[in-house]
């Protein structure tokens, strides 16, 4: 783990929260409007949390309170920022039906994965398997014009320090989320990231 990272990837508050409560290790990427298509710049980062396309209809019932308590803690012109991701498998998502059949391991509805599916679908769907650790006391940061739009990818004004950051979930228990990711059908394949061009093997 780096002692300090500029980088944040931007993700629902809600799953944010669902990742920091060890419900949820996978996230699902395609590229955002602003991108042709997803790029692994690194396989560090802080987890942004986003508010603008989350909605109680893309998230199961029992996951609600999530997203409610997501809103309660937003404050205007600030950032808050608690949790470090750590990419442990990238993995092809070959079909809708693999989504599905792992609702037990992700808070997204049936229509949302439908969606997801469907959004440009020219473009492969990548799922992360991210390690996420958890910071005593969260940073609270400065909006920015330069953090905003639908992009993946955040460089932070400042290179934040990673001490005190604590795993959400225990090595057995990160190894058997991600068996099962693995079991039902998701692929790891191996990529480049972009910050620094060396091969990475999932």
């Amino acid at each position: 783990m780096r002692e300090r990272n500029d980088l944040a990837l931007k993700e629902w508050a809600t799953v944010v929260k669902a990742m920091l409560a060890g419900q949820q290790i996978l996230l699902l990427r395609k590229g955002g409007i602003e991108e042709d298509a997803f790029c692994l710049v690194d396989r560090e980062f802080w987890l942004f949390p986003t508010y603008e396309h989350q909605s109680l209809h893309r998230i199961r019932p029992e996951f609600h309170h999530l997203l409610v308590a997501s809103e309660q803690e937003r404050q205007v012109g600030k950032i808050r920022l608690e949790a470090y991701g750590m990419v442990a498998a990238v993995l092809h998502v070959g079909s809708l039906e693999v989504l599905r059949a792992l609702s037990d391991e992700h808070i997204w509805t049936d229509e949302f994965l439908t969606q997801r599916w469907q959004y440009k679908p020219h473009l492969p769907l990548y799922g992360l398997a991210v390690r996420v650790y958890r910071l005593p006391t969260p940073f609270l940061l400065e909006e920015h014009p330069d953090y905003a739009g639908c992009r993946s990818w955040v460089p932070l004004k400042t290179a934040l320090p990673t001490k005190g950051l604590s795993p959400v979930l225990s090595d057995a228990a990160f190894a058997a989320k991600l068996e099962r990711l693995l079991q039902a059908g998701l692929e790891p394949i191996s990529v480049k990231t972009a910050r620094n061009g060396s091969e990475t093997a999932c």
